[in-house]
């Protein structure tokens, strides 16, 4: 009888401790939907940080967009967009900004675009 308790008990225990480690597993929760809303570190912003617009996903790099207001620390009129500024973040971490003179190459990149 001993032994049938142990063994439940610790059957219990390995069972909810692995549900507890999927949970916290990040590579499984960061999955997110093109057009979800983050705030997110901008390093441009006034403020630091600000709402973000999920625009592509591509390994661990992602396009994200957020309005051009946000955008007031940004040196130069190089950026994309009029109404929206886009930024490449590298596991959910600011990499790059898009500007007229990259944004044909990380598109390709995002879009499978291959030349022939």
């Amino acid at each position: 009888m001993k032994k049938l308790i142990i063994t439940s008990a610790l059957l219990l225990f390995m069972g909810v401790s692995g549900i507890y480690a999927k949970e916290m597993n990040p590579g499984k929760n960061n999955n997110l939907n093109t057009g979800a809303v983050k705030t997110m570190y901008l390093p441009f912003s006034t403020y630091g940080k600000a709402e973000m617009e999920l625009v592509y996903t591509k390994g661990k790099y992602s396009v994200w967009r957020c309005k051009d207001e946000y955008v007031n620390n940004y040196p130069g009129n190089s950026l994309t967009g009029t109404t929206y500024k886009y930024f490449v973040y590298k596991n959910n971490s600011y990499h790059l900004a898009i500007k007229e003179n990259n944004k044909e190459d990380i598109f390709k990149y995002f879009s499978d675009f291959k030349e022939n």
